[in-house]
């Protein structure tokens, strides 16, 4: 029987919450927030058992995937797995792929990730899809900017984001 709770760790930019699905002693993360979650609604037509079983990661691997991202520190993890759980349609796939491309350190505008995904017209789009992203810093929403150049929003909250992206020596 699968059960869905979440953990709160520390990490180097404060307190996340992960919200975790648990089957017997498998886990696998379905999102990770600053905001302690209220509900989860699992997503249709899923086998949440066997799912986990097949993609099962533990917790302490997530906090060090997690501070590893904070601190540049680098690892062969691919956050792609993370959003095989999720029902996403072909451009919310392609969004999340090419800003899984994205170096530490760098940038990309709203409208530069909506051509990169294959729609020069969805930068309104892609602000949805970066404020619904599950994954905060393992799929790093925080170093999409608006096309002037300046911060543009953000999930966990404008300050936050200005410090994940000082953290990665950009500077606003």
């Amino acid at each position: 029987m699968c059960e869905i709770s979440y953990i709160k760790i520390n990490t180097l930019c404060g307190e996340l919450y992960i919200t975790i699905a648990q089957d017997k002693k498998l886990i696998f993360p379905l999102r990770i927030s600053f905001n302690e979650p209220i509900n989860y609604i699992l997503p249709k037509n899923i086998n949440l058992s066997s799912f986990i079983q097949e993609n099962s990661i533990t917790l302490l691997y997530i906090e060090k995937l997690l501070n590893d991202s904070l601190t540049g520190e680098e690892n062969n993890f691919n956050p792609e797995k993370l959003l095989l759980f999720y029902n996403l349609t072909p451009f919310q796939s392609e969004v999340y792929k090419q800003l899984i491309k994205i170096p530490r350190g760098q940038t990309i505008s709203y409208q530069q990730l909506a051509v990169l995904s294959g729609n020069y017209k969805a930068s309104r789009v892609v602000g949805n899809i970066m404020k619904n992203n599950p994954f905060l810093i393992l799929i790093p929403c925080h170093r999409v900017i608006k096309s002037d150049g300046t911060v543009g929003g953000f999930s966990g909250n404008t300050p936050l984001k200005i410090s994940l992206l000082e953290s990665e020596s950009i500077f606003f």
